[in-house]
């Protein structure tokens, strides 16, 4: 027989982990002195108090062990080891995921020399139903979208009102994938709306948006406009650094538009994994049936 402090150093563990084992039944000394209180172990469980070291350096949780470690079979055990390498997996695969941002947002701080006024978030969209107009706009940018795209969006407003419609409370902007270069690029301008909405006056027509699992986001608080234009630059830039490719093209929604001008905006932009994995997000609007 062996001391608890014997059978300790045998098993190369401590002796409070061998007393915490005992008060939760996994493993119990073979005898225990009545007077004492002292715990003596025999050779014959040394065998289980491998098995019990190896499966929790493999990171079974104890009541995993406590249900194998009496009674394991081949299968029982494969089944385990197969689920936990799955597990490993994913917590590696998660922190390489986190290596990457840190080391991406290193890598913007040394590039900029300066703190930015905003962050970029990575987080899943919910589904859109909206009404919209579509436009041609010559290209890009607050300065070539706007002159055409806020009267449309008055217009929505106002035939909503004049229909006795509610929209959904946000306005967002969303291009087609066309080519400005080539004259072609279109804009639509929508106007959120509840699923109670099944028609909207012309020549708005209803459309959705099915969610999206991964996307850039970014808020920006704005007194210059046209100063949000490099932004679709640096997410592409953050893509590129965390492993991300962009899809289509970004989603700008307006969370506040003062009558001076200043902007409250979140830029969306729907990415895929470089590697290929994971679903390739739908970015362009679907007319509602």
């Amino acid at each position: 027989m062996f001391t608890i402090g014997e059978f300790a150093r045998l098993g190369a563990v401590s002796v409070r982990r061998l007393r915490h084992w005992d008060a939760i039944g996994l493993l119990v000394p073979a005898e225990v002195d009545r007077f004492t209180g002292y715990r003596y172990y025999n050779a014959s469980q040394l065998a289980r108090l491998n098995r019990i070291v190896v499966l929790r350096e493999l990171g079974f949780s104890l009541q995993e062990i406590g249900e194998i470690a009496d009674a394991v079979t081949l299968e029982a055990l494969t089944g385990l080891l197969d689920k936990r390498y799955s597990e490993l997996e994913a917590e590696l695969d998660e922190r390489q995921r986190r290596l990457a941002a840190v080391s991406a947002r290193l890598h913007a701080l040394k590039r900029y020399g300066t703190l930015p006024d905003y962050e970029i978030a990575l987080r899943s969209l919910p589904a859109i139903r909206f009404a919209a107009i579509k436009a041609q706009v010559p290209g890009f940018g607050v300065a070539n979208c706007a002159p055409v795209l806020r009267p449309l969006y008055k217009s929505l407003r106002q035939s909503f009102a004049a229909a006795g419609l509610t929209s959904a409370g946000f306005y967002f902007v969303l291009f087609d994938e066309g080519d400005p270069d080539a004259g072609n690029l279109h804009a639509y301008s929508c106007l959120g709306v509840s699923g109670a909405v099944d028609n909207v006056p012309p020549p708005a027509k209803l459309y959705r948006l099915p969610a999206v699992a991964s996307a850039m986001t970014v808020l920006r608080h704005l007194d210059d406009p046209p100063s949000y234009n490099h932004i679709y630059a640096e997410l592409s830039e953050w893509a590129d650094d965390n492993g991300w490719t962009p899809v289509g093209a970004g989603r700008d929604i307006v969370i506040e538009l003062s009558a001076d001008g200043a902007v409250v905006m979140e830029t969306q932009w729907p990415v895929r994994r470089k590697d290929g994995s994971g679903p390739t997000p739908v970015v362009l609007p679907i007319p509602c049936d």
